[in-house]
């Protein structure tokens, strides 16, 4: 069975099948009295609660560095509050519940039932063996031809630099699409390792980003929100100093319902060469919404403190229907 390590107050499911839990105090709490039992029974350290599918049984204290609780057949969960930086591991015991006792005799046979109704009528047996195929029917009218069905993603914008560029932007986006998808290769010219960039939606620099973005680099993970900001931070991309001038970072960026009128919703995702990062790539996964209700019609993309694109570095626009 399983063994779980706690701190502070939350509630942790348990696995079926227990007979109770075994608490063992691993860390005390700041400040703990201490009482005459033998062994020692403990003041303030923390309280507990077996849970059940109808609620919660009474609030047990823990005053033992290891204590039994024994659990009821219905039990789903535990719940717990530790006090002043205490931390517990609750150990799941297989075993006999001394809370039951030995089954009782069987009871007597119950009185025979009366005779039930009439079953319903059977299903229908099989279908006979197929006849001869009759002679082949004369070949009729073609049809009126369909309704011509809704178009797929088009390429409106397709941008590779052939020198490097403080920004690549677009503008006048046709507002006859569903959706928008950008999709990225990109590298700075500035003489050091990686550097971060940005976007503006409409030319806007009021305080209406908001966003946030989960990234895995070898085997760690970490996260970071922007709100109100000005413009939106994106992710590392290579830079001149960088140990292959063949390195770009990728991705996608997507704004979902574009011209219509509510807040504009979008997700990115982003990968970015072990060069860019210190010699382990790395990948991040990005949402956030554009805080206004205008419809998309530019967006600029520029580099972090300034500084150029560096050649060959791509955007493309996609239409989504």
């Amino acid at each position: 069975m399983a063994t779980y390590s706690l701190s502070g107050s939350g509630i942790q499911a348990l696995s079926s099948g227990l007979g109770g839990l075994a608490i063992v105090v691993t860390t005390p709490a700041v400040r703990v009295g201490q009482g005459r039992a033998n062994p020692p029974n403990f003041f303030d350290l923390g309280l507990l609660r077996v849970i059940t599918a109808q609620g919660a049984y009474p609030a047990i204290a823990i005053d033992a560095t290891n204590q039994f609780i024994p659990l009821p057949a219905n039990y789903t969960s535990l719940g717990y509050a530790l006090l002043g930086g205490a931390e517990i591991d609750v150990i799941e015991w297989v075993g006999d519940n001394p809370w039951l006792g030995p089954p009782g005799p069987t009871g007597p046979a119950g009185a025979a039932g009366s005779t039930g109704a009439a079953g319903s009528t059977g299903a229908t047996g099989a279908t006979g063996a197929a006849g001869a195929a009759g002679a082949t029917g004369a070949t009729g009218a073609t049809g009126a031809t369909g309704a011509t069905g809704p178009s797929g993603a088009s390429v409106i914008t397709d941008t590779t630099l052939g020198s490097p560029a403080a920004t690549i932007d677009f503008s006048s986006i046709p507002a006859t699409y569903t959706h928008l998808r950008f999709e990225f290769k990109l590298r700075g010219d500035q003489a050091v390792t990686n550097l971060n960039w940005r976007w503006r939606i409409n030319a806007d620099t009021g305080a209406h980003y908001t966003g946030n973005y989960i990234q895995g680099k070898s085997s760690t993970a970490s996260s970071s929100p922007t709100t109100g900001a000005t413009s939106e931070f994106m992710s590392v991309i290579p830079g001149a100093s960088d140990t292959s001038t063949n390195e770009f970072s990728i991705g996608t960026l997507q704004f979902f319902f574009y011209h219509d009128s509510s807040w504009k919703g979008w997700e990115a995702h982003f990968g970015q060469p072990r060069g860019a990062v210190a010699t382990a790539h790395q990948h991040q996964v990005w949402s956030g919404v554009w805080e206004q209700t205008a419809a998309i019609a530019s967006i600029s993309f520029y580099l972090d403190g300034g500084g150029n694109f560096d050649t060959g570095s791509r955007i493309r626009l996609i239409g989504i229907a």
